[in-house]
């Protein structure tokens, strides 16, 4: 028995050090290491038969997986973190932070009716008001609206979570760069000197990403390409699309449309051999024709029609009147025209 209890002491005390390490190394951007250490103690519950343990850390691989570019491992962890989800007692926040994540990875395959249908479940697992990081989850459910093309219901809610109280800094940061995606109005003319101050680099790229429709073009640029420098040298290739992507929009807002369309035609060569990053492929692909327009005609009709049958493909999954909605008001149908952005934060 002494042995035993040993034994489980000395498997604790190693699954805390990997679970540790792999959240470390996942917000100094190192992914695939942290990847490794985190599958490496997935493997050390499956082997002790600690089902729960083994969905909790599942987690971590799913979104690290997602900021490397990769969907199919994003796929398979995100199930993963869900397994014996009806079966086992699970602590309430250990489930939202499973089912927000499966709904993004969802979304960003192109399941745009799984998404909605697990995005329902997020928003009444946060009414029931038990579990923690509720705001985080809105925030990103709201995200989904947005992409969907129901800006206007993104943007009530994003307002509404500024107004609860008690938000944490980095709640307040992330509502404020989502809620500028989305066509919001800037809450702080500081933004841009927060979102470079975060120490968590890959939320620090994510909402750079998600902040640059409502920043001035010639700000926001230096930070984009440092940013995405960092996030190649790190291996992070899905965050690095997401940030060239925005990259190549602030380049268009700023005149420099010949860059832009060189850096369409590496992106699309990225897009095109699967490479994917939190958005949805249509909305990536048409910032590309956007920027090729004048340039590449030939090849910007190709990518529409490659736009076309994706978007045709995920709203088959919606249920109406999402799926109407969605091929009428999507952000890749609106392009990103003035009219469908919100006011921008000063230079």
């Amino acid at each position: 028995m002494p042995t035993a209890r040993a034994g489980r002491s000395l498997t604790a005390s190693r699954s805390r050090v990997l679970n540790a390490l792999g959240l470390l190394m996942a917000a100094a951007g190192r992914l695939a290491d942290a990847n490794a250490r985190l599958e490496e103690n997935w493997h050390l519950a499956r082997a002790e038969r600690d089902v729960a343990t083994a969905r909790n850390i599942a987690a971590g691989p799913a979104m690290n997986s997602l900021d490397q570019g990769q969907l199919a491992p994003a796929l398979h962890w995100s199930e993963q973190a869900m397994a014996d989800d009806e079966r086992l007692d699970v602590d309430p926040s250990t489930r939202l932070t499973a089912w927000t994540n499966r709904t993004a990875v969802l979304a960003i395959s192109g399941d745009l009716g799984g998404a909605v249908a697990l995005a329902d479940r997020v928003a009444a697992l946060c009414a029931q008001g038990t579990a923690r990081a509720i705001p985080a989850a809105l925030r990103r459910m709201h995200w989904l609206e947005c992409e969907l093309g129901r800006r206007d219901l993104a943007r009530k809610g994003l307002q509404a979570l500024l107004e609860r109280p008690g938000l944490l800094a980095i709640d307040r940061l992330a509502i404020e760069a989502t809620l500028l995606h989305a066509g919001g109005p800037p809450h702080s003319a500081d933004l841009l000197d927060r979102i470079a101050g975060l120490d968590d680099f890959p939320m620090r790229a994510r909402l750079l990403v998600l902040a640059r429709p409502g920043c001035d073009a010639k700000a926001i640029l230096p930070l984009l390409s440092a940013t995405a420098a960092t996030a190649r040298d790190c291996g992070a290739m899905g965050l690095w699309l997401d940030l060239q992507l925005a990259r190549l929009a602030a380049l268009r807002d700023a005149g420099r449309s010949a860059e832009a369309a060189q850096s369409a035609l590496a992106l699309w060569a990225r897009l095109d051999q699967g490479l994917v990053g939190m958005g949805l492929f249509d909305r990536r692909a048409s910032a590309v024709v956007m920027a090729l327009l004048d340039s590449h005609a030939s090849l910007a009709g190709t990518v529409r029609l490659r736009i076309s049958a994706w978007r045709d493909r995920a709203a088959s999954t919606l249920p109406e009147p999402w799926r109407e909605n969605y091929r009428a008001r999507s952000p890749s149908m609106l392009g990103d025209s003035p009219s469908a952005r919100g006011p921008r934060l000063a230079p």
